[in-house]
């Protein structure tokens, strides 16, 4: 804990963890209001999952040395194609690429956090 009372921030692999959540549960909005004909709030969620990806895949551009890198980066490339493909047409079929592409990477990274605290726990398991 910090001096002044609040949480320390988030650990690196944590972080991105927390991202991978954030796209995630933005991109099960998405869907929900999709379901519902609620076209608004259809397209919040998918622009916020969106800028998460891309926050994302600015990221993996950022550490071109980092093992596996420019990989995970054409993983965003094709989610943020599959986004503007679902934002275009409700296709749930694209929503399940998105969801089965982030899924593994979000999974990494917490087991890379869990690894790096000498913790455990188990994977993210999700309905989109």
């Amino acid at each position: 804990m910090t001096t002044n009372g609040s949480s320390p921030p988030p650990r690196p692999a944590e972080l991105l963890t927390q991202l991978h959540d954030e796209a995630l549960q933005s991109l099960e909005a998405a869907l929900g209001a999709m379901d519902e004909g609620r076209i608004e709030a259809k397209f919040a969620g998918l622009a916020h999952a969106t800028e998460v990806v891309n926050g994302l895949h600015d990221l993996m551009l950022q550490a071109p040395d980092m093992a596996g890198a420019e990989e995970a980066g054409g993983v965003y490339r094709r989610c943020l194609a599959l986004l503007v493909k679902l934002n275009c047409a409700d296709d749930p079929a694209a929503a399940r690429e998105i969801a089965g592409h982030l899924r593994p990477l979000r999974n990494a990274w917490a087991d890379l956090d869990r690894r790096l605290q000498g913790q455990s726990a188990a994977p993210q398991k999700s309905a989109a």
